[in-house]
């Protein structure tokens, strides 16, 4: 069993204690915002800002995917394949 202080510098093995990196998380709240903003811009009837933040969070989702996608022949994975990075990502729909 690691302490606090081991399990910070130390990975542990298990996918669910390693955290996802900060640069990840960033992006991926960001572009949950952005997404946020084109969705109420549309339902706003605003069509000229939905299709302004549609396109941002569609270059944000594709950096992320360029930056954090990892895959091999078998599996795909998010930021060191951590539990949270992955989660994030699908439930930020940034996976699709």
């Amino acid at each position: 069993m690691y302490s606090r202080q081991e399990s910070r510098s130390v990975k542990s093995g298990f996918p669910a204690f390693d955290p996802a990196s900060k640069g990840f998380i960033g992006m991926a709240y960001y572009f949950h915002g952005i997404s946020l903003a084109a969705r109420i811009a549309a339902e706003l009837e605003f069509t000229e800002e939905a299709d302004r933040y549609a396109k941002l969070s569609d270059s944000i989702r594709s950096s992320i995917n360029r930056l954090y996608l990892h895959s091999d022949r078998y599996a795909a994975w998010y930021d060191g394949n951590s539990q949270s990075a992955n989660a994030h990502a699908l439930y930020f729909r940034i996976c699709l």
